[in-house]
């Protein structure tokens, strides 16, 4: 049996960005990693993340679930 991906590979992180994904509370994060042998995050990078975050909000927003109307 291979090795699963929670086991240890010898990751090694360059770098992390994370964005919350938050209206009145945390509905999750946005992530982005930047292995070893990877090129350093730029600006825009943080830019993009935000924008990924709050349109991940807005959907969030728009769906509505079977049990909304009990809210």
């Amino acid at each position: 049996m291979g090795k699963g991906f929670s086991e240890s590979q010898d990751l090694f992180f360059k770098s992390m960005i994370v964005v919350p994904i938050k209206d009145d509370i945390l509905l999750g994060v946005v992530q982005l990693i930047r292995f070893k042998d990877d090129p350093i995050f730029m600006p825009a990078d943080l830019k993009h993340a935000q924008m990924l975050a709050q349109q991940f909000r807005s959907e969030f927003q728009s769906t509505q679930g079977p049990f909304d109307y009990l809210i």
